[in-house]
């Protein structure tokens, strides 16, 4: 990090604090009782370089916590919150799926922090990949869909969290899945159930090309279809997910990772 902190007990009372803010690039925390805010994003982080210190994390009833995300502005801002509180110690940090798998094959991780969109894949195929071996897992992300929702449950998190909650929120998620419980919310359990998008090949590979750009011509070239055949694909689509143009199709199935 860009310059020290000294610190101090800071009040997780405002409900105005939150993880970063609802645009997803600036964080928005107030800094510890006289400190100065950290501006400068953090250097690259991986899994086996030290993380910044919090708390000892040897220390008895201590959570050992884990961090991966690809915005260096956010693990800077995740490190300056959590770095007050004395019950927390963040011993790793990562920016990759890569970074994620080793930490989650490291023995002093009690809680993984885990964004879902990362440079080199997905957080929740990382899940998957872990079938519930190591660290207990909570994912961030910046949208709150039933797809990731269902697929964090289906894969074995122990809960979700969007990146706009409130920090004492996060740092209360943290304590109870580090105490063997769930951050899921009973909604979240009731939508994450059904949440899945099921699509046919043919719909993935559509849906595909037209957050990519293509036309109706351009999609039947490239799938060996006719125009006709493509244009009733869209349609169904349109009336199934309540959509009206492709544009609208495409933001949702990108924002709620229908492909994903």
């Amino acid at each position: 990090m860009a310059e020290s902190v000294r610190r101090s007990d800071t009040s997780l009372t405002s409900p105005s604090r939150r993880i970063f803010g609802a645009r997803c690039r600036l964080m928005s925390f107030p800094a510890p009782r006289g400190a100065g805010i950290v501006a400068q994003p953090a250097a690259r982080a991986s899994a086996t370089s030290p993380a910044p210190l919090s708390a000892k994390p040897d220390s008895p009833g201590i959570v050992r916590l884990a961090i991966v995300d690809d915005h260096p502005v956010v693990l800077s801002g995740l490190e300056t919150a959590l770095g007050t509180v004395q019950d927390i110690a963040i011993v790793a940090q990562g920016q990759t799926v890569a970074d994620a798998r080793a930490i989650a094959a490291r023995e002093d991780v009690d809680v993984l922090l885990l964004d879902v969109r990362l440079p080199d894949g997905n957080g929740l195929d990382l899940l998957s990949e872990l079938g519930g071996r190591g660290p207990s897992v909570l994912v961030l992300s910046t949208f709150k869909t039933r797809q990731y929702v269902a697929a964090a449950i289906r894969f074995g998190a122990q809960g979700f969290m969007l990146k706009t909650a409130p920090l004492e929120d996060l740092i209360a998620a943290i304590r109870q899945i580090a105490d063997g419980g769930s951050a899921f919310s009973p909604e979240e359990l009731r939508e994450g159930r059904g949440g899945f998008v099921a699509l046919s090949t043919r719909e993935r590979q559509i849906i595909a090309l037209v957050i990519a750009g293509r036309s109706n011509d351009e999609i039947a070239a490239e799938l060996n279809t006719s125009r006709k055949t493509v244009e009733v694909h869209l349609s169904r689509m349109y009336e199934r997910f309540d959509v009206m143009t492709r544009l609208e199709l495409a933001i949702r199935a990108d924002h709620e990772g229908w492909l994903d």
